[in-house]
């Protein structure tokens, strides 16, 4: 597969400006660049040329994004979490759900699943983590997959109705 340009997903991005749901699937988030070059077109500005304080993000009202890749290292949360600040940052509507079906290439230890947590809970209402065994792609999960899962969606909705209420 060829990787698809920052360009080409900012020119996408814009001609779909009303988009409300964005799946993407067996982009591999690799050295090849294709999901970065996706995160960043989904950080740009509709129109550079307006002024500054007209400029809104690519697609604003975007509520769902789901994302399912593989991934080698851990380096995705971060991408995603950099884009989803600049977007609310910059006027976009917070996402509504994003949900990951992820196939990483080493097996993720409780700190960096507490990492991914930390850094999504502010900013999604709703977000779901499936981890799937990379060699495994008829979509078995990992043994402790579905207990995370489940602690995970505890967690978010604890966080997000004390953020709501406080």
């Amino acid at each position: 597969m060829q990787a698809v340009p920052e360009r080409m997903w900012m020119a996408t991005l814009n001609r779909l400006a009303n988009l409300r749901m964005i799946a993407l699937k067996d982009m591999p988030h690799a050295p090849d660049g294709s999901l970065d070059a996706f995160f960043a077109a989904l950080s740009s500005v509709s129109n550079p040329n307006l002024p500054v304080h007209q400029q809104r993000p690519v697609c604003p009202p975007l509520v769902t994004l789901t994302i399912c890749t593989r991934i080698e290292g851990t380096g995705l949360v971060q991408t995603i979490k950099r884009c989803l600040e600049w977007r609310t940052q910059n006027g976009a509507m917070p996402l509504g759900q994003l949900e990951l079906q992820l196939y990483p290439d080493h097996r993720l230890d409780r700190f960096e699943k507490a990492i991914w947590e930390d850094s999504l809970t502010p900013l999604v209402h709703t977000y779901m983590v499936h981890l799937h065994n990379l060699k495994d792609r008829q979509g078995q999960r990992m043994p402790d997959a579905e207990d995370w899962n489940k602690v995970l969606s505890a967690a978010v909705n604890m966080k997000a109705t004390m953020r709501r209420a406080g």
